[in-house]
């Protein structure tokens, strides 16, 4: 009898042993997986985060070089200007015949905003006195059939130093219309300066920009650059027939 308890206890002793162990292996591999699982998840997101970080820093050194490119644009479009004002001294004594013609064109587009007024004084250079006597007669005659206007000649030493062009004033200068080359010069780039933005700057018009790659820090394959929209082609250039013209060689090509 004594035996068979024994026997019976070493079997029970086995059975619980065996039991223990097999709970212990599930516990463990329940412990391993878990951990495993945390951590892939840590991975998951650092990588996440790095990806996140490196297309950050990637769009913030996009911009600061796009912001060095328009600036230097905006420079080369200020040196353009200063360049067609300092041209503009020339223009009175290149051609007289064609700065008489352009002096007869502005003291009548002058006059013609002026309308209502029945007199008028024709602000000119000194040295523009008697073209501009001959420019106004003509302009007053070509008007004459429409309007009645009495118009007189003043040399006017403030714009001595002007490149030329009028100033048409009225109702004793209280009206004032300007039309020296200086402010037509203004006028025209105001307009004109994303025209000619876009003759000079082809390369800004349509060009297709590369995202540039983001590595991962484990070492996988970084993803394909994808190539950024491109951008329309600008009105202005539409209607200047630029878009139509080969792309010339850009020094600020982005």
């Amino acid at each position: 009898m004594a035996d068979f308890i024994r026997l019976e206890a070493k079997e029970k002793a086995a059975e619980i042993r065996a039991k223990a162990a097999a709970d212990a292996a599930i516990e463990k591999q329940n412990a391993v997986r878990d951990a495993k699982m945390k951590l892939s998840d840590d991975f998951d997101k650092k990588e996440k985060a790095l990806a996140v970080e490196q297309k950050i820093r990637a769009s913030m050194d996009e911009s600061k070089q796009r912001s060095r490119l328009l600036a230097a644009r905006d420079e080369f479009m200020q040196k353009l200007a200063a360049e067609a004002q300092s041209r503009l001294a020339t223009t009175s004594g290149a051609n007289a015949a064609s700065y008489a013609k352009l002096l007869k064109d502005l003291i009548k587009q002058s006059l013609v905003r002026l309308d209502g007024e029945s007199k008028c004084e024709v602000h000119c250079r000194p040295q523009d006195v008697n073209v501009a006597k001959t420019a106004t007669s003509s302009a007053v005659s070509e008007l004459s059939s429409t309007r009645k206007v009495e118009v007189g000649v003043v040399a006017d030493n403030a714009l001595a130093n002007s490149s030329g062009g009028v100033v048409v004033w009225a109702n004793n200068g209280r009206i004032k219309c300007n039309n020296t080359l200086e402010d037509r010069l203004s006028l025209v780039m105001a307009d004109l300066t994303p025209v000619v933005r876009d003759l000079v700057f082809p390369s800004a018009r349509a060009e297709v920009r590369t995202k540039p790659p983001v590595h991962f820090a484990h070492g996988g394959p970084a993803p394909a650059p994808v190539p950024a929209p491109t951008h329309a082609t600008s009105t202005a250039a539409a209607h200047s027939g630029a878009s139509a013209q080969p792309k010339a060689a850009d020094p600020f090509a982005f």
